[in-house]
């Protein structure tokens, strides 16, 4: 079963994507028709997982490497590509939406802790662009609480 995921997978890739056709193709590599629908749905999730820590793990390298290249050019004296890295990182993870976000916050001290509160929290949601910037905090919240339970579930796997 696994080689008939493997290849389904392969033809999801490859552009096949009608659930009659996967099952098709699984039922042409001999699964019967029962575990076919097993079958495409293992290969599915097979990707969603891949997509999932690729996307993590090509996030970590992009910071990475910025973070080599800003550290070389200031070795080689090189301010300009140094300048240039330091501010594509800072776009990368976000900081530029962060210190936006600061900046249009309202003084803590004007504040009731309830506001406070949620003025914390929307420093910290909003510039991870979970949602558009004009949804209601709430919306950003529930997006995220459910990026995390994924996460949590991909852990135990």
């Amino acid at each position: 079963m696994d080689e008939v995921v493997e290849k389904l997978l392969l033809l999801i890739v490859r552009g096949l994507n009608s659930e009659t056709d996967l099952r098709r193709a699984a039922a042409q590599l001999g699964v019967k028709a029962k575990r076919a629908a097993d079958a495409v749905t293992s290969a599915r999730q097979k990707l969603t997982r891949a997509a999932a820590v690729s996307g993590d793990e090509e996030l970590g390298k992009a910071i990475r490497r910025l973070e080599d290249l800003f550290g070389s050019a200031t070795r080689a004296k090189d301010h300009r590509t140094a300048l240039i890295a330091q501010k594509e990182l800072h776009k990368l993870l976000g900081l530029y939406d962060l210190a936006a976000a600061r900046k249009d916050a309202p003084a803590d001290a004007a504040q009731s802790p309830a506001e406070a509160e949620l003025a914390a929290i929307r420093l910290h949601l909003l510039p991870l662009g979970l949602a558009d910037a004009d949804y209601p905090l709430r919306e950003h919240a529930r997006i995220a609480a459910d990026l995390v339970r994924r996460a949590r579930g991909r852990q135990s796997e």
